[in-house]
């Protein structure tokens, strides 16, 4: 048995902090349509989802905290990367 770690042939060569960057964009993007269509949409969720939110202001609460929560991952791609350790 080998106590070398092999890399997956697939992720061999790409940077970590790229894909993470794409991972960001991709659920922020989905996070800011779902937040805006129950924000906005907020008396049509038994037409625009597959389930009914009973209460208007819970679907414009709900649609908030999406969009709210996009904060995070907005910050996080506009930080700094970290300098390269060794050679």
């Amino acid at each position: 048995m080998s106590n070398t770690t092999e890399v997956e042939p697939e992720l061999a060569g790409r940077d970590t902090a790229s894909l993470v960057s794409l991972m960001l964009a991709v659920l922020g993007g989905l996070a800011a349509i779902v937040g805006f269509v129950l924000f906005v949409g907020m008396a049509h969720t038994d037409q625009l989802f597959v389930w009914e939110v009973a209460s208007p202001s819970t679907a414009a609460l709900l649609g908030a905290g999406f969009l709210t929560g996009l904060i995070g991952p907005v910050l996080a791609r506009r930080g700094r990367q970290p300098a390269p350790t060794g050679a």
